[in-house]
């Protein structure tokens, strides 16, 4: 049988949970839900891992187009463009000897972060911040006191006591579908909100379920893993612990 997001995003948290080790993920997923047998082999979940360290995701659609390059390539392109007498990125691959195709991703991101600093300011130019009524929500350690839902299907985002209460200004694009997603919009099409109160998360393991769009620059936007609704929150590449969700965004119970 096919797994579902949710049990591809269990598996993964449960194999680096348990030290590496497929068969203790297996055991662990039985004895949280209660069964026998499945949902998978341990091959199934050693393919599942080999895919998520490659793409960073769990997601069992294909990815079209050419195969992405790899980060640390895309980030050693932006140095060398801003060192004379380099100014492009293509000029900068060509002094690495890459290929000329590898610039394009730096230049994506350069135009990616011009953008969302544009839509950031457009965004809080006469826009009031907006602040949540959190009675109730944050427990008397600062961490979420209820669990965070989404608030269009349900979909469990967060257990209690997961995420710390954190006040931020950051400015979200208005919800939508994943299609639509900030990633896909043009220049000067962003509206959204600028809000304060967030969950912080400083470990993408402890998530029960959630998904990320396309980077938008240095940015990247998390959004429901099922119905891929969003953007829910926010998260910087360059912070690897830093993972904020909009209080405002989701629903608690």
């Amino acid at each position: 049988m096919k797994l579902t997001g949710v049990q591809r995003g269990e598996l993964v948290k449960f194999f680096y949970s348990t030290g590496s080790n497929a068969e203790a993920a297996l055991r662990e997923y039985r004895r949280v839900h209660n069964i026998r047998s499945g949902p998978c082999s341990r091959v199934a979940v050693h393919k599942l891992i080999k895919k998520f360290e490659e793409t960073g995701c769990t997601c069992d659609k294909p990815r079209s187009g050419r195969p992405p390059t790899p980060t640390e390539v895309v980030s050693e392109i932006s140095r060398a463009g801003t060192e004379p007498p380099s100014t492009s990125p293509r000029v900068a691959a060509r002094r690495l000897d890459l290929p000329n195709s590898t610039c394009d991703p730096a230049e994506k991101a350069r135009r990616g972060s011009l953008q969302y600093l544009s839509a950031q300011g457009r965004g809080m130019e006469g826009t009031e911040v907006i602040e949540v009524d959190r009675s109730g929500l944050v427990s008397e350690d600062g961490k979420n006191a209820k669990t965070v839902l989404c608030q269009r299907c349900g979909s469990k985002v967060l257990c209690p006591g997961m995420a710390l209460f954190a006040e931020k200004e950051l400015f979200l694009p208005a919800m939508m579908k994943k299609r639509s997603t900030p990633g896909s919009l043009g220049e000067g099409s962003v509206s959204g909100e600028q809000l304060k109160d967030h969950w912080l998360v400083d470990d993408m393991y402890a998530f029960e379920n959630v998904g990320f769009t396309k980077d938008v620059g240095n940015v990247k936007y998390l959004i429901c893993a099922d119905c891929e609704v969003g953007p829910i929150g926010w998260h910087c590449l360059d912070d690897k612990k830093s993972f904020y969700v909009a209080l405002e965004r989701v629903k608690h119970e």
